[in-house]
């Protein structure tokens, strides 16, 4: 986590763990806050926006969360957590076919396929880069 937390700074990575700390103790309207305020100063900043979609989902405001993975996942196509979160907001809101849509883009669970996903992003990754020379 320390990585993409860390990604604007660590001042900035301190905010985002006390965002973390506000969610474990309940403080939700703090946690929104901070990291709505970290959101707002940092647009192209995914991790902001990915704790917001936990806290949505977690206080089950499923529309607001779906919203935010998708804005992450224009960000972060392969972002874990917001891949994961918007499979669960699909399903708790009743959408199955939506969360059946998203589910194949997740990390699979099984070893080898997850292996063999791992494969297939890299080389989607290199066919994009040469793409972008």
């Amino acid at each position: 986590w320390r990585l993409w937390f860390g990604e604007r700074g660590a001042a900035n990575l301190e905010k985002l763990r006390t965002v973390d700390e506000c969610i474990s103790a309940g403080e939700f309207l703090r946690a929104e806050s901070l990291a709505g305020a970290l959101a707002e100063s940092y647009p192209d900043w995914a991790e902001p926006k990915n704790r917001l979609a936990t806290l949505f989902y977690l206080t089950d405001r499923f529309d607001e969360s779906v919203h935010l993975c998708e804005e992450v996942l224009k960000m972060k196509p392969h972002h874990f957590g917001a891949l994961s979160g918007i499979v669960l907001c699909h399903i708790k809101r009743g959408d199955l076919q939506a969360a059946a849509r998203w589910a194949p883009r997740r990390l699979p669970s099984d070893t080898l396929e997850r292996r063999a996903w791992a494969v297939a992003m890299r080389t989607n990754l290199a066919r994009r880069l040469d793409e972008a020379d």
